[in-house]
């Protein structure tokens, strides 16, 4: 601001204005102030290309930058905190999950941090009606007790109330134990649900659907379920004896809903056997690939904008979850309209698109070319691996250097060659040594043989896909 002031001649209003063009790297304020500057500083004196090399040094430190005391300052503090995650992670992780609780999008931060402790081999347990307490607390050097309090509609009175019933009577052997003990004015319905969604009972009843009955049930004033301990003495009609369950779907549906992500497993994970060899690029990549990138992403739906563009057809602004996180996408009419029935909330899919960056918000989209339900490649399993070679066999160097590869990926999956000489391409079997197609091995081949050279020829059973160091041909 100051030198906006003394040389382009800006009052402190204008340089405010300045300053906050420059943080919000908005182009078309930015140049309208461009010129005012050089302009101003023309008035007094000052070379036009100067004035505009003087600008353009200026921009990127108003992005992100400090004066010294404030510079030292934070330097200190990254520094110690630096030194308490290498030395005490656990305890780091920890104090920095409870400290997100109750903060804006907080839920948002506490998914991203879990994320960083499962890198860190920081095990987080779920939360557990005998175990937690409100905020998240240290099981053991390398172990997290999930905090009720970052469970959705659960706050710090409720928690208070639970943890002060278990420390008078010791742990509760049952929902109806529970709700027997704790005071539910301060645990009403709602608590009780969301601790329910959320796995807090799984201790002693793993079927949550059975369990949010129950809790109907109670505050109903009929009681709970048949092989619960009624609290009201009543009989339980036949439609209440009735066993429920929800799919893996509905419980991690529901479980996302009570604590913002999934924790106790992922929609993803009944394609796990399938995902790695699809070659898929994680989400948390996205920003650091390049704009109009091409990329190959797996998601379970989380939810569906559809709206309409300029010409009044209809596209849709999904966004998708993988392992890693959200990630916001676009389907173009052409392709929606195609695909619209396909798309439903939970579901599984593998998409293939461009990146999109917003240079001046910095936001990143992908812009889907084709979309499919990960069911078809759920069964998907490697059928064959085949290694393309444009030399004789008689090159040892060769041999030697696939031998160091392949001897630690001994397995049951055929393995062919693909020899290209100078009388036509030869394709044979080995004899004497089949393959683990491990993800690794397919990287360390492409490595060393180049792109193009390995294929993986997989299955569902019905039909056979080729994928050339995982990616599908």
């Amino acid at each position: 601001m100051q030198i906006a002031a003394e040389i382009a001649g800006f009052s402190l209003g204008q340089a405010d204005l300045l300053r906050r063009a420059m943080g919000k790297k908005k182009a078309h304020v930015m140049q309208e102030q461009k010129k005012a500057f050089v302009e101003g500083a023309a008035k007094r004196g000052i070379k036009r290309e100067i004035a505009e090399k003087i600008f353009d040094d200026i921009s990127p430190f108003a992005r992100y930058g400090f004066n010294k005391s404030h510079a030292t300052g934070y330097a200190l503090l990254s520094y110690r905190t630096a030194y308490l995650k290498a030395h005490y992670p656990a305890e780091f992780m920890m104090a920095n999950l409870s400290a997100e609780m109750n903060t804006q999008n907080f839920q948002d931060k506490i998914s991203a941090l879990i994320r960083e402790c499962r890198r860190l081999k920081i095990k987080v347990l779920p939360p557990d009606i005998n175990r937690s307490y409100y905020r998240f607390t240290l099981q053991d050097d390398s172990t997290i007790v999930y905090g009720l309090g970052a469970i959705k509609n659960v706050g710090e009175s409720a928690v208070e109330e639970i943890v002060s019933k278990r420390e008078e009577g010791g742990p509760y052997k049952s929902l109806s134990d529970f709700l027997s003990r704790v005071d539910t004015r301060r645990v009403n319905k709602k608590v009780v649900e969301s601790l329910v969604k959320a796995g807090a009972f799984d201790s002693f009843e793993e079927n949550r659907a059975k369990l949010l009955k129950d809790v109907s049930l109670y505050y109903s004033g009929k009681g709970l379920s048949a092989n619960q301990i009624s609290l009201f003495g009543g009989e339980t009609t036949r439609e209440e004896k009735e066993e429920i369950t929800w799919n893996l779907q509905t419980k991690l549906s529901f479980e996302k809903e009570a604590l913002g992500f999934f924790l106790s497993g992922h929609p993803l994970d009944r394609y796990k056997q399938a995902v790695p060899y699809l070659n898929v690029t994680g989400s948390t990549e996205l920003r650091e690939m390049e704009n109009g990138e091409s990329v190959r992403l797996v998601g379970t739906l989380v939810k569906l904008a559809r709206k309409k563009d300029r010409q009044g057809k209809p596209y849709a602004q999904p966004v998708f979850e993988d392992y890693q996180g959200e990630f916001q996408t676009i389907i173009f009419s052409s392709l929606f309209q195609e695909k619209a029935s396909l798309l439903v909330k939970d579901g599984c899919y593998l998409m293939e698109g461009r990146v999109s960056k917003d240079d001046e918000t910095g936001e990143v989209k992908v812009i889907i070319n084709s979309i499919e339900s990960l069911d078809e490649y759920r069964d998907l399993r490697p059928q064959s691996l085949v290694i393309r070679v444009e030399t004789s066999f008689q090159d040892t160097d060769l041999a030697d250097r696939l031998w160091e590869i392949l001897k630690d990926y001994r397995g049951d999956i055929p393995l062919y060659f693909e020899i290209k000489t100078d009388k036509g391409t030869f394709k044979m079997k080995s004899r004497n040594f089949a393959v683990r197609p491990d993800v690794r091995l397919l990287e360390k081949l492409k490595k060393a043989l180049g792109p193009g050279s390995v294929k993986l020829v997989m299955s569902n059973g019905k039909n056979r896909a080729g994928i050339a160091g995982g990616s599908k041909v």
